[in-house]
């Protein structure tokens, strides 16, 4: 079996599972997170340094936490640990969401992750201007508190800093679109289904 033929398998799977799941559910209910999933998505195709002070706070706090848990291994690690915990702890919840059918939960933490990517982008770009505002403004010299300045230079890839940026940026794209697509998707499946299953009886089976 081809690669292909593989990931149509499970694509025709996917599609099925997500029909069963959402077609008959109350539409109503996802709509207001639905609408949220739209504007926070408009908000990033617009100006991809957005901050959404809830959002993106958020994400903030989780990146210092990974700080503080990759701490005890230090030096790169530590640093690249807060980055490393902002991304990994939505994928997590997708992959558990995936796995347990709620697709729709999956979705919005699809959202999360792709701003979670793209403020790790703008932080990489921000590599060898050092002008975004930090945490430690004022405590710590800016070359050394700036985490992607940092990593890049220990890796010896600080001139590739904004090509890898903006790579991050096509990511959190790719991943912001896959999040809003999907989104969408299961709330018109919810509408659709909504609507057949008030369909008259009779109806329904003359067609």
């Amino acid at each position: 079996m081809s690669n292909n033929d593989t990931f149509m398998k499970f694509f025709k799977a996917f599609i099925r599972s997500a029909l069963n799941e959402y077609q008959h559910r109350v539409w109503l209910l996802y709509l207001p997170v639905t609408i949220l999933i739209l504007i926070l998505s408009i908000n990033k195709y617009i100006d991809p340094n957005h901050w959404d002070f809830i959002l993106s706070g958020f994400i903030l706090a989780i990146h210092e936490a990974g700080h503080g848990l990759f701490s005890f291994f230090g030096g790169f690690w530590s640093i690249l640990g807060g980055s490393l915990v902002e991304a990994a702890f939505p994928i997590l919840f997708v992959l558990y969401f995936v796995l347990h059918k709620r697709y729709y939960d999956a979705a919005f933490c699809l959202i999360w992750l792709a701003y979670a990517f793209f403020e790790i982008g703008t932080y990489m770009l921000d590599a060898q201007v050092l002008a975004l505002p930090l945490v430690t403004d004022g405590i710590l010299p800016k070359i050394e508190a700036h985490d992607w300045y940092n990593i890049f230079s220990m890796l010896g890839l600080l001139d590739k800093s904004v090509l890898i940026g903006n790579m991050m940026h096509i990511l959190a794209y790719f991943t912001l679109s896959t999040a809003l697509g999907l989104a969408v998707w299961l709330q018109i499946v919810m509408i659709l289904g909504s609507r057949a299953s008030n369909l008259p009886q009779a109806f329904k089976a003359s067609h």
